[in-house]
């Protein structure tokens, strides 16, 4: 395995650049993804934005699962608007956290 491939699986991502001149863009983990796909999958929160400004200040251990798959929504969809905003929470242990809790409630 590669130093770099072991990087990103540790870190959960990397930043790829082209050159120097380049802004890049995130390289997500594959593990990543498929937590996505799990918590998401077909559970459906429109209002996940709503959700994610009532919750985002609450503990993380009195989530609820409506509220963790709302919260894994708003992280992946903030990647669409912002290259890396997915990397913040992998960075600051949120995302790792969030997943602990949704294993807890399934």
């Amino acid at each position: 395995m590669k130093r770099n491939d072991l990087l990103i699986q540790l870190k959960g991502y990397q930043l790829v650049k082209k050159d120097e001149k380049s802004m890049g863009y995130y390289d997500y983990a594959d593990y990543v993804n498929k937590i996505f796909d799990l918590v998401i999958a077909d559970k459906i929160v429109s209002n996940y934005s709503e959700i994610y400004t009532q919750i985002k200040n609450k503990d993380i251990k009195e989530l609820n699962l409506e509220e963790v798959v709302a919260y894994f929504t708003y992280i992946q969809r903030g990647e669409r608007f912002c290259d890396g905003h997915i990397s913040v929470f992998l960075d600051n242990g949120i995302f790792a956290r969030l997943f602990e809790r949704y294993l807890q409630l399934c």
